[in-house]
């Protein structure tokens, strides 16, 4: 079973407890709204056609955020709706909407225990050309990638004069997941630690690290999926290497070859590799 159908039939079951629970009166309509990160997107989709045959009086509602997006909005009441399902990237994205709700609330910010529904792996992609030249043993190297974000151009690193500058691609670290996290796995790489804290952003080794990767990411997309999508469309010369889930990863695969005439490079990262198990949840309707 693909990572998809399980992630699909996991979210399906919790919305079908959910639909009895929210089951109107006859004639009268109810809606459920799920809030959950890009890479979700296409199997809520079939989810939610799905999801309005069995349940015809029930609506429900697909809203796609960042994960860090998922949880300031929802404090910070900046959703256009309310939700009744949260989806965010992991447990770690939930426990800080936890302690952020009671540092201004003594109430509980969701109606029961999360639930984990799926678990995928960051990993780094990269247009075949491009990957034999930064990681010619087909292996992940944090230091190589560093390497790259530094010189800055494919003609200081062994490529083609014509392939230009070195272009990292990663989600916005303030709105999405998976750019906090790959800047976390490369900051522990870089220090040399399994662990960081506020201070070990003060190392002058972070700084110069998190200098060279502002001068090679532009414009960075506000989630995962969104990102994936990008690096499709504007391809070799434009997007070199990417972070992005592994789930995916394989799920766009063939939209690549579609799109550019081959796929990606798949590279699972070294000894710094987490796992990304995604929750989801009921937040209290504060209403």
């Amino acid at each position: 079973m693909g990572i998809h159908t399980r992630t699909l039939t996991s979210i399906g079951i919790t919305l079908a407890s959910i639909g009895l629970t929210y089951t109107p009166l006859p004639g009268a309509q109810q809606t459920i709204t799920v809030v959950s990160g890009s890479e979700l997107q296409a199997p809520l989709a079939v989810l939610e056609e799905r999801f309005e045959q069995e349940h015809p009086n029930i609506s429900l509602n697909i809203e796609i955020q960042g994960s860090q997006d998922i949880v300031n909005n929802y404090i910070d009441d900046r959703n256009d709706v309310t939700p009744t399902v949260l989806i965010p990237a992991n447990h770690l994205v939930l426990d800080e909407l936890a302690e952020r709700w009671q540092a201004q609330s003594a109430d509980s910010p969701f109606y029961g225990k999360p639930q984990p529904i799926a678990q995928t792996y960051l990993v780094a992609i990269a247009w075949p050309q491009r990957g034999k030249i930064l990681f010619p043993k087909g292996q992940f190297q944090w230091d190589s990638l560093e390497t790259a974000v530094t010189k800055g151009n494919w003609s200081d690193l062994g490529g083609s004069v014509n392939w230009g500058s070195f272009d990292l691609v990663i989600t916005d670290p303030t709105r999405s997941n998976s750019g906090q996290l790959a800047l976390s796995l490369w900051s522990q790489a870089k220090l040399g630690t399994q662990a960081i804290n506020t201070s070990s952003f003060n190392s002058p080794d972070l700084d110069a690290l998190f200098s060279a990767i502002k001068r090679s990411v532009y414009l960075p997309p506000r989630s995962t999926d969104v990102l994936l999508q990008e690096f499709i469309t504007r391809g070799p010369n434009n997007a070199d290497v990417a972070f992005v889930y592994e789930s995916i990863a394989l799920h766009r695969w063939n939209q690549a070859t579609t799109s550019q005439g081959e796929p990606y490079q798949i590279y699972y990262l070294d000894s710094t590799m987490a796992p990304i198990e995604r929750q989801l949840t009921c937040p209290v309707d504060d209403n």
